[in-house]
């Protein structure tokens, strides 16, 4: 989210104002709201006196109401000892402000094709970019559900943005008969600010996407838009996030970047990064509402940490759960290369191509010869480097006493070969058996590892 009325290099977003506006005979109130008190029998001409005071006229002030409610408080009425009331259009031109007033007719909403047009007339009214400010205080009934709904919508469809949610709470001082009775002075309508719960839907959406996805971009957003509002802030609510985001934002990406992009090498770092980030949220004053979000994602890298082969099949797992299935078959079979390197006392050399050459070659030689029941079938490899050929040497050692795990990493091969080649050979793997055998040899891999 930018900050409101600014885009990136200075592009001017335009900011509107949608609220609704109700049939019933509105008393006079002092509205209480961000340091400031307004008296006024409409909540929506407080919210342009201090809300939308600073808005220029590329921004707009969008009022919908039936045609009732057009004629009970948009238009002046005179009551019956002749005193004029004025109704929300004068009230609201009164304020002198350059940003542009909107009436906008609606149904009554008494059927569901009226409740769709409504829908209709909210969606149609945002502009592309919109940051929306919502005034659900006179929202009847199904309205404050709709009006989310429409401006959920808007935000895919329109790329606008929800910037604010208020509710003037009237009901906070009693009964309306009780209110009434209250002298002006002593109707202070405190005015709630309900955006956290707009905040709380986007970290659920976007936590939901990490977890089923697999996508980081999503979360990474919405906490780097909370830093930056934390920042804007002059007084963060009570049990306020944004202060312990601190570095979440870089190690999601990181993390979901590292897997897409099969970076064998920083699968553990990445996996502890984020798990350090989420368990000091956990640990911080968080809403006690966002914490089973934030065990979500812990649970879901809870596996990682443990090995140096276990994060690899874990990172493969992820992959197949999150649809990276190439990349699972790339990561899983170069983990099994490193530890196997690793397994003969050869970890200082796993990132070297020659050597981990040597492991396919020893893989084959002890496959293949065991599979036709020809020993010496497979010749073993010409190796100059006396280093080399000790370190061959160690490798079919150690295979001789894992076979399954070498057959495993063998069938492996095959597959992401099939993969890297996108299936263009006399005899591919169809995608279903692709997808299916990735998670057929992780278990297996697994159950070998337990073996040995």
């Amino acid at each position: 989210m930018l900050i409101p009325g600014f885009g990136q290099g200075g592009v001017t977003v335009p900011r509107t104002l949608l609220s609704f506006l109700g049939t019933s005979s509105y008393l006079e109130c002092c509205y209480n709201f961000q340091g400031s008190e307004v008296k006024t029998r409409y909540i929506q001409a407080a919210l342009a006196q201090t809300v939308c005071s600073s808005w220029g006229p590329e921004d707009r002030i969008l009022i919908f109401c039936t045609k009732t409610a057009l004629e009970s408080n948009w238009n002046s009425l005179t009551d019956s000892n002749g005193k004029t009331h004025p109704g929300l259009e004068d009230s609201l031109k009164s304020l002198d402000l350059p940003v542009k007033v909107e009436q906008i007719t609606v149904p009554d909403g008494k059927s569901t094709a009226e409740i769709w047009d409504i829908f209709n007339c909210i969606t149609e009214s945002v502009k592309a970019g919109d940051s929306l400010t919502l005034d659900v205080t006179h929202a009847f009934r199904y309205l404050p559900m709709l009006l989310l709904t429409a401006t959920s919508y808007a935000r895919v469809l329109k790329r606008a943005d929800v910037e604010a949610i208020y509710y003037g709470a009237l009901e906070a001082l009693g009964s309306p008969d009780a209110v009434r009775e209250l002298p002006v002075k002593e109707r202070k309508v405190p005015v709630f600010d309900l955006t956290e719960f707009v905040t709380l839907m986007d970290w659920s959406q976007a936590v939901d996407r990490f977890i089923t996805a697999g996508d980081g971009n999503s979360l990474s957003e919405v906490a780097k838009r909370e830093i930056k509002r934390s920042k804007e802030s002059p007084s963060p609510p009570p049990g306020d996030i944004r202060p312990h985001l601190g570095k979440l934002p870089e190690a999601l990406k990181n993390f979901a970047d590292v897997m897409g992009t099969c970076r064998g090498p920083h699968i553990p770092k990445s996996a502890a990064t984020l798990k350090e980030c989420i368990s000091a949220l956990e640990h911080s004053d968080s809403p006690r509402v966002l914490l089973p979000l934030l065990s979500r994602i812990n649970a879901e890298l809870s596996q990682f940490g443990k090995t140096a082969i276990g994060d690899f099949v874990e990172a493969a797992k992820w992959c197949a759960k999150h649809n990276l299935i190439q990349q699972g078959y790339t990561i899983l079979q170069e983990g099994l290369i490193s530890y196997f390197l690793a397994a003969c006392g050869y970890k200082h050399c796993k990132y070297q191509l020659s050597c981990r050459q040597l492991v396919n070659q020893a893989a084959f030689k002890i496959y293949y010869n065991e599979k036709d029941g020809k020993k010496g079938k497979v010749r073993p490899p010409v190796i100059s480097n006396p280093e080399e050929q000790e370190t061959y040497n160690a490798l079919v050692e150690l295979m001789q006493g894992c076979k399954p795990l070498v057959e495993t990493h063998v069938k492996l091969g095959g597959s992401r070969n099939d993969l890297n080649h996108a299936g263009m050979n006399n005899n591919p793997t169809s995608a279903v058996k692709i997808r299916n055998n990735l998670n057929r040899i992780i278990k297996r891999v697994e159950e070998c590892l337990i073996s040995q």
